[in-house]
């Protein structure tokens, strides 16, 4: 019996492994790191869990290596697939670019190579904080880092916690974020839960620093805007006793002063902010007239890189546009920013047949570290079309033209002496003739109002769908408060609130905050609820004590306030 128990086994991971072609592969979590920042490298393949490699000497152990095996079914050909995964963590104390890999496993068929992948490891971003020094006399105290106080619209900001320890830590219990009081695009740099330990030496004496949870911000909105503190919950040894003792810490607050770009953009700005630079180039050199070819435009460089505006194409005459260029994204987020390339791809048709020089596209960008707009263009590219031209109409000339024609009187005697004619001056003539016209002139107008009223109806749409929204996120919230995961339904809740009133209003959920509320049009007590739910939800996420009687009442509550409020917004 367990001979053929053992047999089925073999047969059935054997189908695992054989239900597509062998692969190893490499995958890393990011790209570019800073010195000492950690990164995992994982490896995986559906061949063999015996991987033959060696990591660079640089690479450092900061985690430990964990390895695990995963089943699926592969929808194509509805085979079961076994997966093999050794995942690890490391640091590198040095900048430069490293190499990983290829992974090497050995096969039935042979040996089969990875992937190699190039880690790049920068200088970190210097953060700047307020003194450590003037906290010594706190056995813990927390300071929000942040990369400027002062910075211009488009410009990144960065943010990180940092924990100091002058008495032995345990375990880290719970942490809540510092919030940003204001619109900003956000992007994690490291999981909000996720801190590293170090040592500092701060007045001549050594402390234990915790550090994580760093984000990259981009606000959206010039402005003074405040920090407000994170919150962190940890166990510690206070001495030489054994038992561990509880405590909670409240960061410093800060502040931070957005400023508007200067007067004076050139035309050519694209709204970039950072350091940029523009490469031009096309598809081929040679064409024949009426040829359409790609005329790509690649703007590479570190800031606010994914929300730059398309650049305006000029072409000599003999060029003419082909539909909207298509944009391809190459862009990872860091302490830097948005860093990578967009490229524009242009569709071009040639109309003569003539040599062209393509002038390269310039645009301009503001640099924050000299407070100037900067000026860059890309390479000239020469063409060549043979054939005879092609002659687009010239509306212009047509339109003027037909201005300029004079007016006639054209007299028309629509009388008849004949009788075969009195069909043409009969009622039902006139009326076969104007039912089309009638017709159309109401459909035109019909759809002449469709198209002036399409934004107005979407308006109506969305806000016929806010409750629905509102609801199924306070549904989350109820999930959620069911598994026990206290942060997600507070998250929840106060999100279902923000998003069913941004979606009456036609605005972003960023801009629903206390004093907008108080400026709805709805009764004293209405808004006293909003802000209410809203101060509980805050107020939850730094407490370590969570009734879930409370819990669900707020839950009733402020499902209850939607209801009231779909009824008046």
């Amino acid at each position: 019996m367990v001979k053929h128990v053992l047999t089925y086994c073999l047969l059935f991971i054997a189908s695992f492994t054989l239900a597509q072609s062998a692969y190893v592969k490499i995958k890393t979590s990011a790209l570019k790191v800073e010195e000492n920042e950690p990164f995992r490298v994982a490896i995986e393949s559906n061949a063999s869990r015996d991987f033959d490699y060696d990591f660079p000497d640089e690479f450092i152990d900061a985690g430990g290596t964990s390895t695990s095996q995963q089943s699926y079914v592969d929808m194509n050909t509805r085979q079961a697939v076994l997966l093999y995964m050794e995942t690890s963590t490391f640091v590198i104390k040095e900048k430069g670019k490293y190499k990983i890999g290829p992974v090497k496993i050995q096969t039935k068929n042979g040996e089969i190579s990875s992937n190699t992948i190039i880690i790049e490891v920068v200088e970190p971003v210097n953060l700047t904080s307020e003194n450590p020094a003037d906290n010594m006399d706190q056995n813990f105290f927390g300071i929000i880092q942040q990369s400027a106080k002062e910075l211009y619209e488009g410009q990144p900001l960065i943010l990180s916690a940092k924990l100091y320890a002058q008495q032995e830590l345990f375990t880290l219990l719970d942490y809540q974020s510092f919030v940003f009081e204001g619109p900003a695009e956000e992007h994690f740099l490291q999981a909000p839960g996720s801190f590293q330990r170090a040592d500092e030496v701060v007045n001549n004496k050594k402390v234990e620093v915790i550090s994580g949870g760093k984000v990259l911000l981009f606000p959206e909105q010039s402005g003074h805007y405040d920090l407000e503190p994170f919150r962190i919950a940890f166990n510690y040894r206070l001495n030489n006793s054994n038992r561990p003792q509880r405590s909670i810490i409240t960061s410093n607050r800060s502040e931070v002063l957005i400023k508007p770009l200067p007067n004076g953009a050139p035309k050519n700005f694209i709204g970039a902010v950072g350091q940029y630079k523009v490469s031009c180039t096309s598809e081929g050199k040679s064409f024949k007239v009426g040829d359409v070819f790609e005329y790509k435009v690649r703007i590479s460089g570190a800031g606010n890189l994914h929300n730059i505006e398309t650049p305006q194409l000029q072409l000599p005459k003999g060029l003419t546009l082909y539909g909207d260029p298509e944009i391809h994204d190459s862009i990872f987020f860091n302490t830097r920013g948005a860093e990578g390339s967009k490229t524009f791809v242009y569709n071009v048709q040639i109309l003569q047949g003539k040599s062209f020089k393509l002038d390269g596209v310039t645009i301009s960008y503001f640099d924050p570290e000299v407070e100037k707009y900067i000026e860059v263009s890309g390479e000239q590219v020469k063409l060549k079309a043979k054939g005879e031209s092609i002659a687009l109409p010239d509306t212009k000339e047509k339109k003027q033209e037909k201005a300029e024609e004079p007016l006639r009187t054209i007299l028309v005697d629509v009388r008849s002496d004949e009788k075969e004619n009195d069909f043409y001056n009969s009622g039902l003539f006139w009326t076969g003739v104007g039912a089309p016209i009638s017709l159309a002139f109401v459909f035109g107008f019909l759809v002449k109002y469709r198209n002036e009223n399409e934004e107005s109806i979407a308006l109506n749409q969305k806000k016929k769908q806010a409750k629905k929204l509102a609801v199924d996120e306070l549904g989350k919230a109820k999930a959620a408060l069911a598994a026990n995961k206290q942060e997600e339904f507070y998250i929840e809740i106060a999100h279902a609130l923000k998003l069913f009133i941004a979606n009456k209003h036609n605005i972003d959920t960023a801009q629903v905050t206390r004093a907008y509320i108080d400026e709805l049009n709805i009764n004293a007590t209405q808004k006293q609820g909003i802000k209410s739910i809203f101060d509980q939800c805050d107020e939850a996420k730094y407490s370590l004590y969570i009734d879930r009687e409370n819990q669900e009442m707020l839950l009733n509550a402020t499902a209850q306030i939607v209801n009231e409020l779909n009824e008046v917004l």
